[in-house]
């Protein structure tokens, strides 16, 4: 159960009962484009990462086929 409070042009509403799907850290990877074989349960150090620890770390990723796709995109001259 979520509470959150707006303010529409100048009146107060507060709304309940507000459900969001937070994303697994494996389906965060998948909407980056990493393969499904990616590793990301094990630190470099073979320890256990919690899912906590799994989402941090997916911010600190690129994807290389969006990486790609970004060079495509901005730089298709070159690939000619």
């Amino acid at each position: 159960m979520s509470l959150v409070t707006v303010n529409i042009r100048g009146h107060d509403y507060v709304i309940t009962d507000i459900g969001m799907r937070m994303l697994s850290p494996r389906g965060q990877y998948r909407a980056q484009g990493f393969p499904e074989d990616y590793e990301i349960e094990m630190g470099h150090d073979g320890r256990k990462l919690t899912n906590t620890q799994q989402t941090e770390k997916c911010g600190n990723r690129f994807s290389h086929p969006v990486a790609r796709a970004l060079v495509v995109a901005n730089c298709a001259h070159l690939f000619n």
